[in-house]
């Protein structure tokens, strides 16, 4: 009767150690750190590396992700960078389900469900408006003008009714590749490999599980900004 509960728990161990390895072997752990089990159990984070995986595909282009950047005495996490010739495109995932109702004007959005339930969320333009001054302001103002503001949504939304002006774009996760093309095509570069390579080495301290290993990681847990 013991086999008969052993072997299959012996079974589920070795599947999950090679689902581990394989998970450690990828890029998107290689650039963010992030555990498995976040990653695995995390819809947030699932979503991002889902996000990540798209953006990794486009030519000429370095990912960055969950980096936490300074915002006055308190600091803002970004949860996409694309470093890419054109600029830098900045991107808020938001891996949820539901129809989605909003306004770049407005304070909060809905999700809502055919069982007639809804929830407000923050305004994700303004989230990454946000992000994107805070970025800016690190840069000291050197790329101004050359973000790019992507709100992707995972496939399991329908985005129903958003309102919002042409410098933003409110997408489904299966159209990212798509516009970031389109936008490539659209505009010239304005960043060489050299400067991308700078700018990535640069960032990538501020990634949210590296602060272990620097000094901003101290002034940032005084004051009690980092994640629980």
């Amino acid at each position: 009767m013991i086999k008969y509960i052993i072997i299959p728990i012996f079974v589920l161990l070795f599947i999950l150690v090679i689902d581990i390895n394989i998970y450690k072997r990828s890029l998107y752990f290689k650039v963010s750190q992030v555990n498995y089990f976040y990653f695995r159990f995390h819809m947030g984070y699932y979503g991002e590396c889902l996000t990540f995986r798209i953006l990794s595909k486009i030519k000429k282009g370095k990912v960055l992700t969950n980096l936490v950047i300074p915002n006055g005495d308190k600091c803002t996490e970004i949860d996409l960078l694309l470093l890419h010739p054109t600029g830098i495109f900045v991107v808020e995932s938001k891996n949820y389900s539901g129809n989605i109702y909003g306004d770049e004007d407005s304070r909060n959005w809905v999700k809502s469900y055919d069982d007639g339930k809804s929830y407000k969320f923050y305004n994700p333009i303004w989230q990454n408006n946000m992000h994107i001054r805070c970025l800016n302001a690190l840069l000291k103002d050197k790329y101004y003008g050359n973000f790019y503001n992507i709100i992707a949504f995972s496939k399991r939304c329908e985005i129903k009714e958003v309102n919002h002006s042409k410098e933003v774009f409110v997408v489904n996760r299966y159209k990212l590749k798509k516009t970031i093309k389109k936008l490539i095509r659209k505009n010239k570069n304005v960043l060489n490999q050299k400067e991308i390579e700078e700018l990535f080495h640069f960032l990538i301290k501020y990634r949210e599980l590296n602060y272990e290993n620097n000094s901003l990681h101290y002034e940032f847990k005084y004051q009690g900004i980092l994640k629980k």
